[in-house]
C-alpha cells in the first residue's frame, strides 16, 4: 500500500490568532532551525516547531500593509551574527523588506511605475551575500542582492528604491519586463553556484520565463492557465510548474520542452514546495488534498529526451478535511509533511506513514 498522512501536531500560534492568509505558497520551512514562516495579513509568525513557540515579527504598526509573500533561509555562515541566523524576505505591494527574526536589514520600495510588490523568494550567494528574486505587478523582475561589507545589519537601509543612487546592503542589481505586462504570481530561483538557470517566473496569463546568469530571459512557455507555484528541481535539469487548472508539469530548462504533464488536483493548485534531499515535491489545492511526487535524480536526462514518467509519479496522496491549504512543506527525510491553511491557527504537522 502506498504511504498515507497521520497527523501529528497543530504547532498553535500563543496569545494571539494568527491565521495563514489566503495566498499562494503561504509557508517557508527552514529544517536546521527547525523554523516555519508564513503570513497572516500584516503579520509575519515564525513557528519554532522544536520549542512549541510561535514569535511575530516586531513590524512598525504605522506602516503596515498585508504580506502577499514570507521566503525564510538559513543564512550564509558569515552573513549573520545573531541567533538564530534566519533571514525572511516580506513581499509587499509597496515595498520588500528583509529581516532577521528581531530586526529589518533592508528595503526596496516599489514604485507605481515599476510596478508593485506581488511575490519573492531569497536564495544564498556566497558567504557574505543573499541574493532574492521579487515579481512585480507590471511583469518585471527584480533581482536583488544583500551584501555584509556595504552596511551593518544593525543599520537598517531605508527608503531604497529602483532611482537611488545610495549603497545600501539590500538593493536591487537588475530589473527587466519578461512578462509583457502581465503580472507575476510565482518565482523561483537557484543559488549562484549553480550553472546556467537563474531563475525562473510565471504570471496570471501562465506564462513561464527562465533567466540566465545575465539576468536575461532565454526560454518563454505558455502553460495556458495561471501559475500558481514554480520549484526548480533536478539541480536546475527541471522546472516543476503548478497552475490554476490543477496541472503539475515538468519543463526541461534546456530545451523548453514539456516532459512531464498531469492532472495532479481538480481545482487550482495553492502551493508547490521541493525538498533537494529526498527528490520530491509536495503540492496543495483548493481541492482539500495534499500529494507527495518523486522527481528526477540530479541527473534526470534533460536535454536529451531520456526521461521517462517512472521517474514522476505519486507517492502519496492524502485529504486534509474541511481546510483550505495555501503552504505547504516537506522535510529532508521525507517523514514529515506541514501544512498551512486558511484560517487555521498555526501549521499543521503529519507524519508520512509506510504501510508493509
Amino acid at each position: 500500500m502506498p504511504p498515507t498522512l497521520g497527523q501529528a501536531k497543530v504547532h498553535k500560534v500563543s496569545g494571539i490568532r494568527a491565521p495563514a492568509s489566503l495566498q499562494y505558497n503561504n509557508l517557508s520551512y527552514v529544517e536546521k532551525y527547525e523554523a516555519a514562516v508564513y503570513a497572516s495579513r500584516t503579520e509575519c509568525v515564525v513557528a519554532w516547531l522544536n520549542k512549541s513557540k510561535t514569535t511575530l515579527l516586531p513590524l512598525e504598526y504605522d506602516a503596515r500593509e498585508p504580506i502577499l509573500q514570507c521566503s525564510a533561509i538559513a543564512a550564509p555562515p558569515d552573513l549573520l551574527h545573531c541567533n538564530p541566523p534566519l533571514l525572511i524576505l516580506l513581499t509587499m505591494r509597496t515595498c520588500t523588506q528583509l529581516w532577521t527574526t528581531v530586526s529589518p536589514l533592508g528595503s526596496i520600495v516599489h514604485r507605481e511605475a515599476d510596478g508593485r510588490g506581488c511575490c519573492g523568494v531569497l536564495s544564498v550567494g556566497t558567504s557574505k551575500t543573499v541574493d532574492a528574486v521579487v515579481g512585480t505587478s507590471n511583469g518585471s523582475l527584480l533581482f536583488a542582492q544583500y551584501v555584509l561589507e556595504v552596511s551593518s545589519p544593525s543599520k537598517p537601509a531605508e527608503g531604497l528604491g529602483m532611482g537611488s543612487n545610495a549603497v545600501e546592503p539590500f538593493r536591487v542589481i537588475h530589473s527587466m519586463n519578461g512578462h509583457k505586462g502581465q503580472p507575476i504570481t510565482a518565482v523561483q530561483m537557484l543559488s549562484s553556484v549553480q550553472p546556467a538557470l537563474r531563475a525562473a517566473s510565471g504570471d496570471v496569463s501562465g506564462k513561464l520565463v527562465l533567466w540566465n546568469r545575465e539576468y536575461k530571459p532565454y526560454l518563454s512557455i505558455s502553460t495556458s492557465e495561471c501559475v500558481t507555484g514554480i520549484q526548480i528541481v533536478s539541480d536546475g535539469a527541471f522546472v516543476a510548474v503548478a497552475n490554476g487548472a490543477g496541472k503539475l508539469m515538468l519543463v526541461d530548462t534546456h530545451t523548453g520542452e514539456t516532459r512531464i504533464s498531469v492532472c495532479a488536483h481538480s481545482r487550482w493548485i495553492n502551493a508547490l514546495s521541493f525538498n533537494s534531499t529526498v527528490n520530491a515535491l509536495i503540492s496543495v489545492s483548493e481541492d482539500g488534498y495534499v500529494s507527495l511526487w518523486s522527481t528526477p535524480g540530479k541527473e534526470g536526462g534533460a536535454g536529451n529526451g531520456s526521461m521517462t514518467s517512472a521517474e514522476f509519479n505519486s507517492i502519496a496522496t492524502h485529504h486534509l478535511g474541511n481546510v483550505l491549504p495555501t503552504g505547504a512543506a516537506l522535510s529532508a527525510d521525507g517523514k514529515r509533511v506541514f501544512i498551512t491553511a486558511y484560517d487555521t491557527n498555526g501549521v499543521i504537522e503529519y507524519n508520512v506513514e509506510e504501510h508493509k
